[in-house]
Order: structure tokens, then C-alpha cells, then sequence
């Protein structure tokens, strides 16, 4: 990247995607390891259509090995969402919202387990 003095798009400021959405990522920050803060996050998120967005923020975070494990298992989640949202559309809403309800509550208990896995495989 250029010194220059007009930055380009990499240095622009980012676009907030509301406060809500800002709160919930601050949330997540500041409780990295806490599922529920991830869920609620995410809950928060596919309820606005606001998928891609998270996703962008934890793809960065993914690239931090202390970050890694977790961001990786939110953006599977984050996948299983966006397909679920797809299936919506062609299933109807009702259907979709239900399967989606089921989705979440398996993705949070996927990330439990796995997080138990994590704390006492390096014990």
C-alpha cells in the first residue's frame, strides 16, 4: 500500500452496519471464548440479513492464530445459516423458520462441544 495522502479503498473506514449490529460485535470482542455471545451475534445477524457482513468480520479475525479456532467455527456457522436462509426461500416461511430455530440450537451445541473438547484437550 501507498503513503499517499488520499487513502484508498483498503484504508477507508468501514461502513457500520447499525449500532445494534456494532454492540453485538463488541460483545463478541470482548467475550471471545463465550458461545452465547456468538450466538447472539449471529442470531442478531441472520435475523437483519446481515450474514455477509459478520462473516467479513470473522474471516479477518481468522487469520489471527489466537482467534483462529473460534472464527473458523463461526463462519461454519455462519455457512449453515446462509444455506438454511436459502432453503427458506424455497420451502417457505414457516417451514424455514422452524429448521432454522433447529439449526441454531445445533450450531450453539456443536460449538459447546467442541469449545469442551478444545478446554480439556489442553489440559
Amino acid at each position: 500500500m501507498s503513503s499517499g495522502s488520499a487513502p484508498d479503498a483498503a484504508q477507508a473506514p468501514q461502513r457500520t452496519e447499525g449500532p445494534a449490529f456494532e454492540a453485538l460485535w463488541a460483545h463478541v470482542l470482548e467475550h471471545w471464548q463465550d458461545d452465547k455471545a456468538h450466538l447472539a451475534f449471529l442470531e442478531h445477524c441472520q435475523a437483519h440479513d446481515q450474514l455477509p457482513p459478520a462473516a467479513k468480520r470473522y474471516r479477518k479475525l481468522a487469520e489471527s492464530a489466537e482467534h483462529q479456532a473460534q472464527a473458523k467455527r463461526q463462519l461454519n456457522a455462519i455457512t449453515l445459516l446462509a444455506l438454511a436462509r436459502m432453503e427458506q426461500t424455497r420451502s417457505g416461511p414457516v417451514v424455514a423458520k422452524r429448521q432454522a430455530g433447529r439449526l441454531v440450537a445445533l450450531i450453539f451445541l456443536v460449538a459447546m462441544a467442541t469449545s469442551l473438547l478444545i478446554f480439556y484437550g489442553l489440559r
